[in-house]
């Protein structure tokens, strides 16, 4: 690992002093131009003025050109920004070069030209001073052309009709409001470079530094301009070289950023996209593929990069369906979250998940995810098919049980007579003993058939009076209610929406399980609801409350252990442990909850849930 560190350390350096050399030999470079341009605006001050000039706008029109055919890939924001700013600037520029005194095109003795130079400063200014506050928003492209291309337009207007304040008199010099706004121009670009260095976190190092020289190198191009008094003096062609070298360290910033160290920040996301495992793709909204993770190109068999520009629909989306019915199509035409899609393509189950992007710089776009769930379908259907035979089986053992069951019944009732007109007593009860079990048994045989039926039918859900419900459970369960002397108080129960049959297992075994957990006391039932609004809807909380278990310790810990065991999914108590493991599995399969709620006071409580569907409502 240290050995990994050194040399990751030793390529670091190595790289720095290279961009350092690189720097070194190209600004050596320019000041040896600049020099010869000087030498140059000696002899011919026009052919100087123009060369400066032209090199500017084409800098200005490159850059744009570059940042326009890059954004959808970089989404680089800032210098989008700056790209169509300067795209106006360098127009401006032009026309200041043409109207230049000495020139074919000029009409008047520099005035012109110095006011669209002031004006072209001051608009490069406010550019500089905004592009930070782009990092992190959105420029939209032809709106912020159209924009920039207003302003140009009327500053040039209202030079070339006479509206704009004189910048130069010929004989005089520069006037105060052009020297005024030299400095109001100073000022911005000082605001700017402190603006640009707030945002200093969120910016390309090389794109931070290049500019803030870029602007230093047009402070000191504007401090010159507001001293000469002489069109082709000294310090005029002084501040026109120290334009050139702004624009030329922009010039740099762009090439080094977009071209020689091609999507830098492009690439550390990429590494990141290629992290996850599923095929992963961003496609823009005219349904075109901007770009791919290493697995969707896996997916495919394609080289890295031959996804973007194609169509999603023909690469991932399934081949049966056509665009106009496909439910993925219209997720990303609409930009609408798709979230666990499953659908078969060819052979294949995919999962598909569309996200839409929200402020994204590539526009619309949208994030595809595609999950092949093949296998754990075929795990899944397999599973089925495992527990289908296994419940067939279980509901064949059943039934033989039962039956067996059933003879042996028979048989011991036919005993049972003998020995009655025998009058043997003693064999009488060990067969009354063997009757009970027996029918305890094939009690427990039918529990278990509807247990394992339960949610393997499709629930049919209807409005349900819980109150005429109750009513018939109480009267199939009158004897047993009859024989544990139990004393049931029913308050106003509610419309629920579920599976009436259902409702009525709920109840029946509900009070028959707890009947049952109750051997030797006189139960005393209380149940009741409440409508109270769950998550997402309305819920029927039913309380079933024992009140022995608010006198009799024993009572309570007996109850509290039966319905301990229900929560903990365990079918401990025999009859009465399977009858309430029903229970919860039919209010959890009706969309409810039970829980147990117990008290040293109040006793022991059973409290579920069942949803209410509006045209619910409380029944007396």
């Amino acid at each position: 690992m240290s050995r990994l560190i050194k040399d990751l350390g030793v390529h670091r350096t190595t790289t720095m002093g290279e961009l350092a050399w690189k720097f070194r030999k190209r600004l050596a470079l320019v000041l040896l131009i600049c020099l010869l341009l000087f030498y140059v605006s000696i002899d011919s001050y026009i052919t100087f003025h123009i060369i400066v000039e032209l090199f500017t706008v084409g800098v200005a029109v490159g850059l744009f050109i570059i940042v326009l055919q890059t954004y959808p890939f970089t989404g680089n924001n800032f210098m989008l920004f700056l790209g169509i700013g300067y795209f106006w600037v360098g127009g401006l520029d032009f026309a200041h070069m043409l109207l230049y005194k000495g020139m074919p095109t000029s009409h008047d003795h520099g005035n012109m030209a110095t006011q669209l130079w002031v004006s072209t400063r001051m608009l490069e200014a406010l550019i500089l001073l905004a592009a930070p506050y782009f990092i992190s928003r959105t420029v939209f492209l032809k709106r912020t052309f159209l924009l920039f291309g207003l302003g140009a337009g009327t500053l040039y207007i209202t030079i070339t009709h006479g509206l704009f304040p004189d910048a130069f008199v010929d004989g005089e010099g520069l006037t105060l409001f052009k020297v005024m706004m030299e400095y109001q121009i100073i000022l911005i670009l000082l605001l700017a470079m402190f603006h640009l260095r707030s945002k200093r976190q969120l910016i390309d190092d090389h794109i931070l530094h290049f500019t803030m020289l870029a602007i230093l190198a047009t402070i000191v191009a504007e401090l010159a301009f507001t001293i000469y008094q002489d069109l082709y003096g000294v310090f005029n062609r002084v501040g026109h070289l120290f334009k050139l070298i702004s624009f030329w360290l922009l010039f740099i910033a762009m090439i080094d950023t977009m071209l020689s160290r091609p999507f830098q920040c492009l690439s550390r996301a990429l590494s990141s996209f290629d992290a996850i495992p599923m095929a992963t793709l961003l496609v823009g909204g005219k349904g075109r593929i901007i770009n791919a993770n290493r697995a969707a190109h896996q997916e495919r068999g394609r080289l890295r990069g031959e996804l973007a520009g194609r169509d999603i629909h023909d690469e991932f989306h399934p081949s049966d369906l056509e665009r106009e019915n496909c439910p993925l199509c219209s997720a990303q035409r609409t930009e609408t979250e798709l979230l666990g899609k499953e659908l078969m393509n060819g052979e294949q189950w995919i999962e598909y998940s569309i996200t839409p992007l929200i402020n994204s710089s590539y526009g619309k776009a949208t994030i595809l995810v595609c999950k092949n769930i093949t296998e754990q379908k075929r795990l899944q259907e397999s599973l089925q098919r495992s527990n289908e035979a296994l419940d067939h089986y279980a509901k064949s053992i059943a039934r033989e049980l039962e039956k067996s069951m059933a003879a042996m019944h028979e048989h011991a009732k036919i005993l049972a007579e003998h020995l009655e007109q025998r009058h043997d007593l003693e064999d009488q009860g060990h067969l009354y003993n063997m009757l009970k079990n027996i029918g305890e048994q094939q009690e427990l045989l039918r529990d278990l058939m509807v247990f394992s039926q339960v949610g393997q039918k499709r629930c049919q859900k209807h409005h349900v009076n819980c109150n005429s419900v109750i009513k018939d459970v109480m009267k199939v369960l009158t004897n047993n209610l009859s024989e544990h002397k139990a004393v049931l108080d029913i308050g106003p129960l509610p419309m629920v929406w579920a599976d009436p049959q259902e409702v009525h297992h709920l109840f029946y075994h509900l009070i028959d399980s707890t009947l049952e957990a109750m051997e030797g006391y006189a139960p005393e039932f209380r149940l009741s609801a409440v409508i109270e609004m769950g998550e997402s809807q309305r819920m029927s909380r039913f309380l079933f409350h024992e009140r022995n278990s608010e006198r009799d310790k024993k009572c309570q810990n007996r109850l509290m252990e039966l319905f301990l065991a229900l929560q903990r999914d365990e079918s401990g108590g025999g009859g009465a442990g399977v009858g309430l493991a029903l229970c919860k599995r039919i209010v959890e399969q009706q969309g409810g909850e039970i829980i147990t709620d117990s008290d040293l006071e109040r006793g022991v409580t059973l409290i579920f849930t069942l949803p209410i569907k509006e045209g619910g409502m409380m029944e007396a």
